[in-house]
């Protein structure tokens, strides 16, 4: 479904329900993980504490989100992921500085994935003005 969403004259808006529950369903999969790794009181994993697996994470998440923008030209979403993000950050509350530069440069990377997105989109969209 996302591939025809995706193809030739789909333009603006057309996706937005699909890329909106598609960025929500990737946001929540890694939540799920480590609700996963909460219940069951694992507090280390291959020597790593929960603030490093939460960077690595995030980290992974935003490139996801870089990958499906430029791979699919989807400009909304990179976008889904700033609002959890944001989240993040207003709950970290500044307690840890690695988190929240992490949660800046990613964030900013996504921003500007989905303005890239957004370039090559109307790059490749024919005139409209010509053709008629």
């Amino acid at each position: 479904m996302y591939a025809v969403l995706t193809g030739a004259g789909r333009y603006g808006f057309d996706r937005l329900p699909l890329s909106v529950y598609m960025g929500w369903v990737t946001i929540a999969a890694l939540v799920n993980i480590f609700a996963l790794a909460v219940n069951n009181d694992v507090e280390t994993f291959i020597g790593l504490n929960e603030l490093p697996w939460t960077i690595i994470m995030l980290v992974f998440a935003a490139l996801a989100g870089i990958t499906v923008a430029l791979r699919f030209e989807d400009w909304l979403y990179p976008l889904v992921f700033i609002w959890p993000y944001f989240g993040i950050y207003a709950e970290n509350d500044s307690m840890y500085m690695s988190l929240d530069t992490t949660l800046l440069i990613t964030a900013l990377a996504l921003l500007a994935a989905a303005v890239m997105a957004v370039s090559r989109r109307q790059g490749g969209q024919p005139d409209r003005k010509s053709s008629g």
